[in-house]
């Protein structure tokens, strides 16, 4: 079977989630449904708005190492 999946995910997280359902036995087309219907968490890497081409985005990143995630991808 071959499947396509079209979602953005800067950590990567819930690739991992994914993956893990497959290792566990859920339906793969599930899993890709389940994915692409997430609208992400508010205020979490949330695009708010461009201005004169630049990305706005609202993060809640309070600890450094969410920061840093944040900021380097």
């Amino acid at each position: 079977m071959k499947s396509s999946l079209n979602y953005w995910d800067p950590f990567k997280s819930n690739m991992l989630g994914a993956l893990y359902c497959f290792i566990n036995g859920i339906e793969i087309e599930d899993s890709l449904n389940a994915i692409e219907s997430f609208a992400g968490v508010k205020r979490r890497i949330e695009l708010i708005g461009i201005s004169k081409g630049v990305l706005i985005y609202d993060d809640y990143g309070h600890h450094p190492t969410e920061m840093e995630a944040t900021i380097t991808h």
